[in-house]
């Protein structure tokens, strides 16, 4: 594991992010998480 300095500096340089075990079933959070990120860029 990285120390939070170097987590910052990916999550500011990188430009995709992959969900993984995404679901169609709308009342589950991985559900709400893919949709917010995609309205979001």
């Amino acid at each position: 594991m990285g120390t939070i300095a170097q987590l910052r500096r990916i999550l500011v340089t990188c430009r995709s992010i992959a969900v993984l075990s995404l679901s169609l079933q709308w009342h589950r959070p991985r559900f709400f998480a893919a949709k917010y990120m995609q309205e979001h860029g």
